[in-house]
């Protein structure tokens, strides 16, 4: 009447709404169990709900979500009372004579109200309620915008699905499934790091293309793909492409002057220097004489006798390179943007020794050491070498969830195909470690499709104070051995503690 909307205008209004509704439900399978259990005793089960909307549109979304068994529903818009008003009253006229117990998660409309009317009543508690008397609750005040509350209600969704997930936990939140485990600790940062990048490229158009580098950023280049195929106001985006880099090849491919030799010995053991020369430049062992303090009294002057060595077996690392470069359809002089997880910037810097024409990164997470490399790059996060974001100090946790299925590459044969590394790790960790993956594609698409509101603000300090609850849980089920896990870093090959024992 206010509007002066017509009949058929009235249905498009009615099936938006409910199709939205739909969208953002999320059934608990714990309480389906418990329905379902009650029926396998020979109990009759109702569904009474303050709700404004009918019967038949309740039955329908409830059959929807595969939710059956039950003889009857009382809705209240239907009654024309609440259920504090006199609802559960118009449902004991069915039910004279019964025993009956009522469950809900309102103290109020649930636990309290039908105890007037001698129905016995149990509360379980919303998810929201959950987070309230767990120890994730101090994240809540950080969660003010639309888009800052959906991202981290999903989460609570999945955390808490399971009403009685706090039984027995003193508030300790468990995370008994990797794809769990995807989704809380990993996929808001996705989120974040990939809604940035668009709103980057839409202000800076002037790349050619997207450089999504191995390892770390598979997954990223696979949600940026789907996200520019699938909506319209992103198909001008830059094309991606996923380009084989490590910290090995791209150093050991970029030695041009005694002053590249100096990277060298930042990356050095100091307990066997002569590992540089093996490991990082891949020269024969039987080649390279140890190092010896008396005869050389600075490591870098110990390089510099292999300074010839060196610069050759770089060039012709680096004219392979090259050639693979240009088999990914990537020139030299042309602009494009190398997108980055967590790092100093070791490989975008190394790459622009290589690239005549400067790449630009942008970073999840970058970390400025004392001597930070000159490249420039934007980045979401940022660590101060005195300490600053969290994810760096969180980035081998972060690295065994973000990381490839692929070993990391470290040279270019004769014929130009990469050559990885040995695989360390086992088939089950990579098996962990694409469930967290399906996680935080899940997450993501669920967050985007549904729940995000674009122009709304996502605080930086959610996803990662996400992040740093890591270390705050119980890891149980098939995750119960993840606090025993490793990371292998490949340049230093020295294995790394991802969690706190």
């Amino acid at each position: 009447k206010h509007t002066g909307l017509t009949k058929e205008q009235e249905q498009i209004v009615l099936e938006t709404e409910l199709e939205c509704e739909k969208n953002v439900l999320m059934p608990r399978r714990k309480m389906i169990e418990i329905l379902e259990y009650a029926k396998e005793l020979g109990k009759k089960v109702s569904i009474i709900s303050n709700m404004y909307l009918p019967e038949d549109i309740l039955d329908n979304v409830l059959k929807e979500m595969h939710i059956y068994g039950y003889d009857k529903i009382y809705v209240s818009c239907d009654y024309g009372v609440s259920k504090e008003g006199g609802l559960f009253e118009v449902y004991l006229q069915d039910r004279k004579d019964m025993n009956c117990l009522h469950i809900g998660d309102n103290f109020t409309a649930d636990v309290q109200a039908p105890l007037r009317y001698g129905i016995d009543s149990y509360g379980i508690k919303s998810a929201l309620d959950m987070v309230k008397i767990s120890n994730f609750a101090n994240i809540l005040p950080w969660a003010d915008t639309c888009n800052e509350k959906n991202l981290l209600g999903l989460a609570a969704a999945e955390l808490f699905n399971d009403p009685f997930a706090l039984y027995h936990t003193g508030g300790v939140v468990h995370i008994d499934s990797f794809e769990k485990a995807g989704k809380i600790f990993a996929a808001p940062l996705a989120v974040i790091y990939i809604l940035e990048l668009i709103s980057y490229l839409k202000k800076n158009p002037m790349y050619q293309k997207v450089i999504f580098g191995a390892r770390d950023e598979a997954v990223f280049l696979k949600l940026y793909n789907k996200l520019r195929e699938k909506s319209e106001r992103n198909r001008d985006l830059p094309e991606a492409l996923y380009l084989l880099v490590s910290r090995k090849l791209c150093i050991r491919a970029s030695m041009k002057t005694e002053d590249d030799i100096y990277r060298l010995k930042i990356h050095a053991d100091l307990e066997r220097p002569e590992s540089a020369l093996i490991d990082i430049m891949g020269m024969s062992e039987d080649k390279v004489t140890s190092y010896n303090k008396e005869s050389c009294a600075d490591i870098m002057d110990y390089y510099i006798a292999y300074k010839d060595r060196i610069l050759k077996k770089s060039k012709i690392v680096r004219e392979r390179y090259i050639e693979y470069l240009k088999e990914c359809g990537l020139y030299l002089d042309q602009k494009y943007l190398f997108c980055d997880f967590i790092s100093q910037g070791t490989v975008q810097y190394s790459l622009n020794r290589i690239f005549s024409q400067p790449m630009d990164g942008f970073f999840l997470c970058k970390y400025i050491g004392k001597n930070p490399f000159p490249i420039h790059s934007e980045s979401i996060y940022t660590d101060p070498w005195q300490g600053g974001s969290i994810l760096f100090e969180k980035h081998c946790f972060l690295e065994t969830i973000f990381s490839s299925a692929d070993p990391s590459v470290e040279d270019i044969d004769e014929g130009g195909m990469p050559v990885f590394s040995k695989e360390i790790r086992t088939e089950e960790e990579i098996n962990h470690m694409c469930k967290e993956q399906q996680g935080i594609e899940m997450y993501f698409w669920d967050y985007y499709e549904n729940l995000w509101v674009e122009g709304a603000e996502i605080k930086k300090k959610i996803p990662e104070a996400l992040v740093y609850m890591c270390d705050e849980v119980e890891y149980t089920g098939e995750c119960k051995d993840v606090r025993k896990m490793k990371l292998y870093n490949d340049l230093t090959n020295d294995y790394r503690e991802i969690l706190k024992e």
